[in-house]
């Protein structure tokens, strides 16, 4: 019996909770829609791993976000804030900017 391969959605969530940069960004470009949600926990991850895509993807993300949400400039400028801590910081000092996105993540994926 042929194994059945996995969703992009499937795999692009378990790339990113195991922290696989190269499979959820292959899975994100085989889904047909990003959703915000989802393009926050990509921007985070890339953030994360000091990637060169970082300024390109969270700028992507908060063009998005603020097209998409209608932010106020204070909202939009604690998730910059946020997203460049997580890139600049060593994640145990970052702390309160992780969980800060993760939660906005959640939000967004709920909408």
């Amino acid at each position: 019996m042929p194994r059945k391969e996995k969703s992009p959605a499937i795999r692009f969530d378990g790339a990113i909770e195991e922290e696989r940069l190269p499979e959820a960004w292959d899975a994100a470009n085989e889904l047909p829609m990003l959703g915000l949600g989802r393009a926050l926990r990509l921007t985070m991850l890339v953030a994360k791993d000091h990637h060169r895509r970082f300024e390109p993807t969270a700028r992507r993300f908060l063009e998005r976000f603020i097209r998409e949400e209608k932010p106020s400039i204070e909202q939009v400028k604690k998730v910059a804030d946020g997203l460049n801590e997580i890139y600049r910081a060593h994640p145990l000092i970052a702390i309160d900017a992780w969980q800060g996105m993760r939660g906005l993540a959640e939000q967004l994926e709920r909408r």
